[in-house]
Protein backbone atom coordinates (compact mmCIF):
# COMPACT_ATOMS: atom_id res chain seq x y z
CA UNK A 1 0.00 0.00 0.00
CA UNK A 2 2.99 2.33 -0.60
CA UNK A 3 3.55 4.79 -3.63
CA UNK A 4 6.58 6.33 -4.90
CA UNK A 5 7.17 9.90 -5.79
CA UNK A 6 6.91 10.94 -8.94
CA UNK A 7 10.60 11.88 -10.78
CA UNK A 8 11.88 15.28 -9.81
CA UNK A 9 13.42 17.61 -12.48
CA UNK A 10 17.01 16.68 -13.15
CA UNK A 11 19.81 18.56 -14.36
CA UNK A 12 21.54 18.09 -17.62
CA UNK A 13 23.43 20.22 -20.28
CA UNK A 14 23.25 20.20 -23.87
CA UNK A 15 26.22 21.36 -25.68
CA UNK A 16 26.39 22.19 -29.80
CA UNK A 17 29.56 22.50 -31.54
CA UNK A 18 28.71 24.16 -35.11
CA UNK A 19 30.51 25.06 -38.07
CA UNK A 20 28.89 27.49 -41.20
CA UNK A 21 30.74 26.44 -44.57
CA UNK A 22 29.16 29.71 -45.65
CA UNK A 23 26.13 31.72 -44.96
CA UNK A 24 23.52 29.16 -45.46
CA UNK A 25 25.13 25.74 -45.14
CA UNK A 26 26.50 24.23 -41.76
CA UNK A 27 27.42 21.39 -39.56
CA UNK A 28 26.98 20.60 -35.77
CA UNK A 29 27.85 18.10 -33.27
CA UNK A 30 25.46 18.11 -29.80
CA UNK A 31 25.41 15.90 -26.52
CA UNK A 32 22.42 15.81 -24.52
CA UNK A 33 22.92 14.57 -21.08
CA UNK A 34 23.45 12.92 -18.66
CA UNK A 35 20.25 12.31 -16.79
CA UNK A 36 19.76 10.09 -14.14
CA UNK A 37 16.54 9.63 -12.11
CA UNK A 38 15.76 8.25 -8.82
CA UNK A 39 12.84 6.95 -7.09
CA UNK A 40 13.14 4.98 -3.42
CA UNK A 41 10.71 3.74 -1.25
CA UNK A 42 10.47 1.82 2.48
CA UNK A 43 7.86 0.64 4.19
CA UNK A 44 7.97 -1.30 7.27
CA UNK A 45 5.43 -3.10 9.56
CA UNK A 46 5.61 -5.99 12.08
CA UNK A 47 4.66 -8.73 9.62
CA UNK A 48 1.98 -7.48 7.42
CA UNK A 49 3.69 -6.44 4.51
CA UNK A 50 2.61 -8.10 1.16
CA UNK A 51 3.53 -7.63 -2.58
CA UNK A 52 1.82 -8.36 -5.70
CA UNK A 53 3.79 -11.34 -7.19
CA UNK A 54 1.93 -13.98 -8.58
CA UNK A 55 3.67 -17.35 -8.90
CA UNK A 56 2.91 -18.91 -12.08
CA UNK A 57 4.44 -22.14 -14.29
CA UNK A 58 5.24 -23.94 -12.08
CA UNK A 59 6.27 -21.90 -9.19
CA UNK A 60 4.05 -21.56 -5.72
CA UNK A 61 3.37 -19.13 -3.42
CA UNK A 62 5.73 -20.92 -1.31
CA UNK A 63 8.94 -19.99 -3.45
CA UNK A 64 8.50 -16.48 -3.26
CA UNK A 65 7.23 -16.17 0.56
CA UNK A 66 9.86 -13.63 1.40
CA UNK A 67 7.84 -11.39 -0.47
CA UNK A 68 4.55 -11.83 2.09
CA UNK A 69 3.94 -11.14 5.56
CA UNK A 70 7.44 -9.12 5.81
CA UNK A 71 8.42 -6.61 7.63
CA UNK A 72 10.99 -4.16 5.76
CA UNK A 73 10.54 -3.34 2.14
CA UNK A 74 12.17 -0.88 -0.55
CA UNK A 75 12.27 -0.10 -3.81
CA UNK A 76 14.13 1.72 -6.21
CA UNK A 77 13.41 2.65 -9.51
CA UNK A 78 16.63 4.21 -12.20
CA UNK A 79 16.41 5.71 -15.44
CA UNK A 80 19.26 6.80 -17.03
CA UNK A 81 19.30 9.55 -20.60
CA UNK A 82 22.21 10.70 -23.05
CA UNK A 83 21.93 10.94 -26.54
CA UNK A 84 24.24 12.44 -29.15
CA UNK A 85 23.65 13.65 -32.80
CA UNK A 86 25.20 15.14 -36.00
CA UNK A 87 23.47 17.17 -38.46
CA UNK A 88 23.79 19.47 -41.41
CA UNK A 89 21.86 22.57 -41.07
CA UNK A 90 20.42 24.92 -44.00
CA UNK A 91 19.64 28.44 -43.07
CA UNK A 92 17.76 31.23 -44.10
CA UNK A 93 17.47 35.08 -43.52
CA UNK A 94 18.96 34.25 -40.05
CA UNK A 95 15.39 33.33 -38.79
CA UNK A 96 14.65 29.82 -40.09
CA UNK A 97 16.38 27.04 -40.37
CA UNK A 98 15.91 23.23 -41.20
CA UNK A 99 18.24 19.98 -40.54
CA UNK A 100 18.45 16.78 -41.45
CA UNK A 101 20.50 14.53 -39.52
CA UNK A 102 21.84 11.11 -37.40
CA UNK A 103 21.13 10.83 -33.83
CA UNK A 104 22.69 8.18 -31.13
CA UNK A 105 20.14 7.22 -27.81
CA UNK A 106 21.03 5.69 -24.60
CA UNK A 107 18.14 4.88 -22.26
CA UNK A 108 17.98 2.66 -19.43
CA UNK A 109 16.00 1.44 -16.66
CA UNK A 110 16.48 -0.43 -13.47
CA UNK A 111 14.02 -2.03 -11.12
CA UNK A 112 15.09 -3.21 -7.55
CA UNK A 113 12.79 -4.51 -5.11
CA UNK A 114 14.18 -6.18 -1.75
CA UNK A 115 11.78 -7.64 1.02
CA UNK A 116 12.83 -9.48 4.30
CA UNK A 117 10.79 -10.66 7.29
CA UNK A 118 10.24 -13.92 9.50
CA UNK A 119 10.58 -15.92 5.85
CA UNK A 120 14.32 -14.59 5.27
CA UNK A 121 14.98 -12.30 2.57
CA UNK A 122 13.92 -11.65 -0.98
CA UNK A 123 15.46 -9.68 -3.60
CA UNK A 124 14.26 -8.70 -7.45
CA UNK A 125 15.95 -6.97 -9.97
CA UNK A 126 14.91 -5.89 -13.51
CA UNK A 127 17.17 -4.03 -16.06
CA UNK A 128 16.05 -2.74 -19.15
CA UNK A 129 19.08 -1.36 -22.29
CA UNK A 130 17.23 0.60 -25.21
CA UNK A 131 19.89 1.76 -27.72
CA UNK A 132 18.44 3.76 -30.15
CA UNK A 133 20.20 4.58 -33.43
CA UNK A 134 18.74 6.28 -36.58
CA UNK A 135 17.75 9.49 -38.69
CA UNK A 136 15.88 12.41 -37.70
CA UNK A 137 14.91 15.80 -39.53
CA UNK A 138 13.57 19.25 -37.87
CA UNK A 139 13.78 22.97 -37.73
CA UNK A 140 14.34 25.81 -35.91
CA UNK A 141 12.08 29.78 -36.11
CA UNK A 142 13.75 32.38 -34.39
CA UNK A 143 12.57 35.94 -33.78
CA UNK A 144 15.32 38.99 -32.85
CA UNK A 145 15.09 40.47 -29.77
CA UNK A 146 18.05 42.53 -29.73
CA UNK A 147 21.46 42.80 -31.09
CA UNK A 148 22.61 39.68 -28.78
CA UNK A 149 19.57 38.00 -28.01
CA UNK A 150 16.67 35.80 -30.37
CA UNK A 151 13.78 33.50 -29.61
CA UNK A 152 12.54 31.10 -30.94
CA UNK A 153 10.48 27.61 -31.25
CA UNK A 154 12.13 24.18 -32.07
CA UNK A 155 10.72 20.92 -33.24
CA UNK A 156 12.22 17.47 -34.65
CA UNK A 157 10.96 14.04 -35.11
CA UNK A 158 12.83 10.73 -36.03
CA UNK A 159 13.06 6.87 -36.61
CA UNK A 160 15.24 4.74 -35.07
CA UNK A 161 16.04 1.22 -34.58
CA UNK A 162 15.95 0.35 -31.11
CA UNK A 163 18.05 -2.12 -30.09
CA UNK A 164 16.61 -3.40 -26.20
CA UNK A 165 18.21 -5.71 -23.99
CA UNK A 166 16.56 -7.23 -20.67
CA UNK A 167 18.03 -8.87 -17.59
CA UNK A 168 15.77 -10.41 -14.88
CA UNK A 169 16.76 -11.60 -11.12
CA UNK A 170 15.03 -13.12 -8.59
CA UNK A 171 16.11 -14.36 -5.15
CA UNK A 172 14.06 -16.31 -2.73
CA UNK A 173 15.56 -16.77 0.89
CA UNK A 174 19.15 -17.87 -0.78
CA UNK A 175 17.51 -19.83 -3.22
CA UNK A 176 17.86 -18.43 -6.96
CA UNK A 177 14.49 -18.85 -9.07
CA UNK A 178 15.28 -16.80 -12.19
CA UNK A 179 18.33 -15.41 -13.73
CA UNK A 180 17.61 -15.23 -17.34
CA UNK A 181 17.94 -12.35 -19.93
CA UNK A 182 16.86 -11.71 -23.78
CA UNK A 183 17.37 -9.07 -26.67
CA UNK A 184 15.07 -7.43 -29.04
CA UNK A 185 15.30 -5.04 -32.13
CA UNK A 186 12.25 -2.73 -32.82
CA UNK A 187 11.40 0.20 -34.39
CA UNK A 188 11.10 3.29 -32.61
CA UNK A 189 9.86 6.90 -32.87
CA UNK A 190 10.70 10.03 -31.15
CA UNK A 191 9.02 13.76 -31.23
CA UNK A 192 10.84 16.67 -29.73
CA UNK A 193 9.55 20.60 -29.45
CA UNK A 194 10.52 23.69 -27.56
CA UNK A 195 10.89 26.81 -26.84
CA UNK A 196 14.29 28.21 -26.69
CA UNK A 197 16.30 31.79 -25.92
CA UNK A 198 19.59 32.18 -27.16
CA UNK A 199 22.35 34.86 -25.61
CA UNK A 200 25.37 35.55 -27.82
CA UNK A 201 28.40 36.21 -25.01
CA UNK A 202 30.67 36.51 -28.04
CA UNK A 203 30.41 36.37 -31.84
CA UNK A 204 31.11 33.10 -32.41
CA UNK A 205 29.88 31.97 -28.37
CA UNK A 206 26.17 31.99 -27.54
CA UNK A 207 24.56 30.76 -24.38
CA UNK A 208 21.01 28.93 -24.89
CA UNK A 209 18.37 27.98 -22.74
Amino acid sequence: NAFLDEFAWQEGVRVTLGCLMDCTNGFELSYTGPFDWERQGTATSNGNLDSLLRPSDGYTFNDVDTFFNADLQTVDVRSHLQSIEANYRWWVWDVFSTMIGIRYMDYEEDYAFFSSGANGAGLHIEGVDNQLAGIQVGADMLYPTGLRCNTGVRGKAGAYANLSERRSFLVNDGTLLINSGASNTDWAAMFEFGWFANYYVLPRFRVSA
